[in-house]
């Protein structure tokens, strides 16, 4: 028996066709067996396009982003796919959701995202969608979410003198995502302290830091700090004016030491950068003031 394809030069009885995608191949086929019997046929091989499925550009997205979804864009994008399989690079569903593994979007809860085995952070996760269409064609995309941690703002409860200048400065632990912006609210009625919200009294400030000059009240900051992605988080602290001043010395191990220790440095909860004036009074002669500096560097008790 011979088999005669068409414009094929192979004469076995099977052979492998392909042609340009949304082609369609035109093949005949001759068969002739070992009493000369003769007999053709025709198929028509339709070469179905490729499905080209599009999720958008990558996404960066805040720490505390809301649970958002990805999918396939456009107009009737999800109408042209049949199959959807989720997963990371690893394989494994990013969504901790397996129900959802197959559906046409993928919701994404950032505290849940993971990648392989580890839950992320401050991170890129990359994340496929195996796509399948009407006709059995299978295409990936592939949709990157980088993580943004949120700022960390801190300022802290301080006590200053009456009639003081003071300068609230709030220190950024994430110092990655410059520039900041920073919004300030502080209010000095005794019931913004439990109720920290918007009032009659209280008073806006934008910049990186917060001055007040002739302090007379106790006053309550908040500070808003946003990063360059939009990432923001808040601290707050309290002022207290006290005419009474609480002063803390504080040092490497001052309560008990041995005569051979050496030098220690000494200071207070206080910077000289806030206005504040330093005495420091040998205790054997109260009339002797050592040094008037913010902080003793190399103090020994002899």
């Amino acid at each position: 028996i011979t088999w005669t394809w068409d414009i094929y030069t192979k004469n076995t009885q099977t052979i492998k066709a392909n042609g340009p995608s949304g082609d369609t191949l035109k093949i005949d086929l001759l068969v002739e067996d070992n009493n000369e019997c003769k007999g053709d046929t025709v198929v028509h091989l339709i070469i179905d396009t490729l499905p080209e499925p599009d999720f958008g550009p990558d996404k960066i997205v805040c720490q505390n982003s809301p649970a958002f979804k990805v999918g396939p864009v456009g107009p009737g994008a999800t109408n042209d796919y049949k199959k959807f399989v989720w997963r990371d690079k690893y394989g494994n569903d990013p969504s901790f959701n397996p129900n959802s593994n197959t559906s046409d979007s993928l919701s994404i809860n950032i505290p849940d995202l993971s990648d392989g085995n580890n839950k992320l952070t401050n991170d890129t996760i990359t994340i496929i969608a195996d796509v399948t269409d009407n006709n059995g064609c299978e295409a990936p995309d592939t949709i990157g979410i980088r993580i943004i941690p949120l700022p960390e703002p801190n300022i802290d409860n301080t006590t200053v003198c009456p009639n003081m200048n003071y300068t609230v400065r709030p220190r950024i632990t994430d110092s990655l995502y410059y520039p900041y912006t920073f919004e300030w609210e502080h209010d000095n009625s005794e019931i913004w302290k439990f109720n920290f919200n918007n009032s009659s009294t209280t008073q806006t400030h934008t910049g990186p830091d917060l001055p007040f000059t002739n302090l007379q009240k106790n006053v309550y900051v908040k500070i808003e700090v946003t990063d360059k992605y939009g990432c923001a988080s808040k601290d707050s602290a309290f002022v207290e004016v006290n005419k009474n001043l609480t002063v803390k010395i504080v040092g490497d191990s001052i309560k008990e030491r041995c005569a051979n220790d050496g030098a220690i440095k000494l200071e207070s909860q206080y910077n000289a950068s806030d206005g504040y004036l330093f005495a420091w009074i040998n205790d054997k002669d109260k009339n002797d003031t050592l040094y008037t500096t913010e902080s003793l560097p190399n103090f020994a008790d002899s």
